[in-house]
């Protein structure tokens, strides 16, 4: 809305222009009209193009690596764009700060941080926010975001995909956060890291880590509430990991299902109120701690598991 007086003066410029050009009959007038009339519409079109929205995104993105101070500035105002600029348009400030991150890592902590803390405070911006995030933590090289920790906690998440992410030597955070619809995790890789679920509710939703990889990981549900919904380790390769679902809640038609996952060196604490609630069809354990369910110590390679499989453990 802020171009439209830029508009609107080109205009007037343009008609007021052209009157003068007929005014003047005489030839050598005329050019020098027409001269005048190019470079003012020239110069109108600069002033009304700097101002359209997206452009300062562009500007940003091709700020100098090196100037911090200059980074420091680009990202504020991008902050700043991601609460004030209309939704169709906030894709397009995500995808500059994701640039920014890429192009400075002495400041990708905070470029992360921006998105991480404007995905808390703002419900239904999720879905272009983890598309970043989780493409960059499926990323190897200079541009990884592996390793940095990320804070979702109280975020509002409906439909959101982590698919074949990788989540190393970092804290996940969805403490308190809020899951509906379908929530994928399958194929991801959790190596040394920590996952914070507690206190988050699930309502409706399908949670997938299904054929997913966890090594020297904690897994914290505790105080989850699992209402409708289903949260699957169908097939999970899940090693040197802790999972506490200790006072966590289940009801209606909730499932948490580690059928056919296979478990070694695991310590799985289920709670009571959740117990009649997890399905340990087909699992696979070795040397496995259980608090809460009893578990027999299986040794041997699961069906449908080949020996890649039992290396990633």
């Amino acid at each position: 809305m802020r171009t439209w007086p830029g508009f609107v003066a080109l205009s007037i410029t343009l008609v007021l222009m052209v009157a003068t050009l007929f005014f003047f009959r005489a030839e050598a007038h005329r050019g020098l009209v027409v001269v005048a009339l190019l470079a003012g519409v020239g110069a109108l079109a600069a002033i009304v193009l700097q101002g359209m929205p997206g452009d300062s995104v562009t500007r940003h993105a091709r700020s100098t690596p090196g100037d911090d101070r200059a980074n420091s500035a680009a990202l504020a105002d991008l902050a700043r764009k991601l609460t004030t600029t209309d939704t169709a348009h906030r894709p397009e400030v995500v995808a500059a700060i994701g640039e920014l991150a890429d192009r400075w890592p002495a400041g990708r902590r905070r470029c992360i941080d921006a998105l991480c803390n404007h995905l808390r405070t703002t419900p239904g911006d999720a879905a272009p926010i983890v598309r970043l995030v989780a493409a960059h933590l499926r990323k190897v090289g200079p541009t990884t975001w592996q390793g940095y920790d990320l804070d979702f906690s109280g975020a509002v998440l409906d439909t959101v995909s982590f698919a074949r992410a990788v989540f190393a030597g970092a804290d996940i955070s969805f403490k308190g956060a809020s899951f509906t619809g379908q929530i994928a995790f399958d194929g991801a890789r959790f190596c040394d890291a920590t996952v914070d679920f507690s206190g988050a509710t699930f309502s409706g939703a399908a949670v997938d880590f299904s054929y997913a990889t966890f090594a020297e990981a904690s897994i914290d549900l505790r105080r989850a509430r699992i209402e409708d919904s289903q949260v699957d380790f169908f097939a999970a390769a899940i090693s040197r990991t802790t999972i506490d679902l200790t006072r966590a809640t289940a009801r209606a038609e909730s499932t948490v299902r580690f059928a056919r996952a296979l478990l070694a060196k695991v310590e799985l604490r289920v709670g009571p109120e959740v117990r009649e609630w997890v399905d340990l069809t087909d699992v696979r354990a070795v040397d496995v701690r259980m608090e809460g369910m009893r578990l027999p110590e299986i040794t041997g390679q699961p069906t449908g598991w080949s020996g890649r499989d039992r290396r990633a453990m």
